[in-house]
């Protein structure tokens, strides 16, 4: 380092440029990732106009859908004279734009059953709730709309206190960082 005419001047070599610009790109990718998991933001499922649709695969997801969850089985071979019957659509839960919802929990993908369980749990306790496939993870969300994140807290509270029931039973998550976003 050096002092000359007022300004102050570094000289660097190449080894320590290199290993100090890892460094800087390390710290921005980590700051990114940080920042992408806290907002919950993926953008994969968001529109352009900021309607956003949360579509399942029933079968797989919903618990309440009283459809046989078996994967993968091939359906039983009819005759030619018997009409085939139109194959089941999945339901939909579709945001309200502009309303506030509690994102209770996100699952890795390789968590599937535990994002179902947790959506039946909440279910049988009055809260009403829908497992979101998301191309990375699964979240875990109660589907009742409210006008502002100050409205939503009652229901945070009461999430959060069925979350460590849920915990203490041996569900492995407490639903301590459940959080009201708005859709857009």
């Amino acid at each position: 380092m050096e002092m000359e005419r007022g300004e102050i001047r570094l000289s660097l070599r190449w080894p320590a440029l290199t290993v100090l610009g890892a460094g800087l790109i390390m710290s921005w990718a980590i700051a990114f990732q940080v920042g992408r998991h806290w907002s919950g933001a993926t953008g994969a499922e968001e529109t352009d106009d900021g309607a956003l649709a949360m579509f399942m695969e029933e079968a797989e997801l919903n618990p309440e859908s009283g459809r046989d969850v078996t994967p993968n089985v091939a359906p039983p071979q009819s005759s030619p004279q018997q009409p085939k019957p139109p194959p089941p659509t999945p339901t939909a839960f579709e945001f309200e734009s502009g309303k506030y919802y509690v994102k209770v929990q996100h699952f890795p993908r390789s968590r599937q059953q535990d994002a179902v369980d947790a959506c039946k749990f909440l279910r049988s306790a009055g809260v009403p709730s829908h497992v979101w496939k998301r191309p990375d993870e699964f979240v875990l969300v109660a589907t009742q709309p409210f006008d502002s994140a100050s409205a939503a807290r009652s229901l945070i509270r009461q999430i959060q206190a069925l979350g460590g029931d849920y915990f203490k039973g041996g569900g492995g998550y407490d639903f301590q960082g459940c959080v009201a976003r708005k859709i857009r």
